[in-house]
């Protein structure tokens, strides 16, 4: 049978053992899915499965807890993060995915959430300078609150992706 004929359960249960998920939960088993693809994937694949992060926002379906559990952080540590109008404003799931200092899995996910940002609203998106080659991706989050993306890039890297000169990039001032 090809891949195209799956049938929903027998897709979960490909799903199921490809990557060792033991949970029933079929909404559980996709964002599983998800942070197993990222553990291990390229960049682009980082950036189109950021495609699925955002548009799991609007269709994930999963309670509170079943999301905290899932992201392994607390409802306590997300209200020291956001304020109570930020969450009621953009949910719990979005708040996670864009929270990479909750917990390894919020960071992961961010990680392939900001690829696909940066990608789809590069003008949302800045670079700042943390030493003599090296360039951070600073992205504004839709709560305004600004995220400096971990990875640093060369300047190389930074004109790959922007319209930023050489001569822009390097007489940026470096910070601390």
């Amino acid at each position: 049978m090809s891949e195209a004929n799956l049938t929903e359960m027998e897709a979960l249960k490909i799903l199921r053992e490809r990557f060792g998920i033991e949970t029933d939960n079929k909404k559980l088993i996709l964002l599983c899915s998800i942070k197993e693809i990222l553990q291990s994937c390229d960049e682009e694949t980082r950036r189109q499965q950021g495609e699925f992060i955002v548009a799991a926002a609007s269709w994930h379906g999963l309670t509170d807890d079943e999301l905290l559990a899932f992201f392994g952080t607390t409802m306590a540590a997300v209200l020291a993060s956001v304020t109570e109008d930020v969450l009621a404003e953009f949910g719990l799931y979005r708040v996670l995915a864009t929270s990479p200092e909750l917990s390894p899995v919020c960071e992961l996910f961010f990680d392939a959430w900001l690829s696909t940002y940066f990608h789809d609203n590069p003008l949302r998106c800045q670079f700042r300078r943390v030493g003599q080659d090296a360039y951070r991706l600073v992205a504004v989050m839709p709560t305004g609150k600004i995220m400096e993306y971990p990875k640093t890039i060369t300047a190389v890297e930074a004109m790959e992706h922007s319209n930023c000169s050489l001569e822009d990039l390097k007489s940026m001032p470096m910070l601390q």
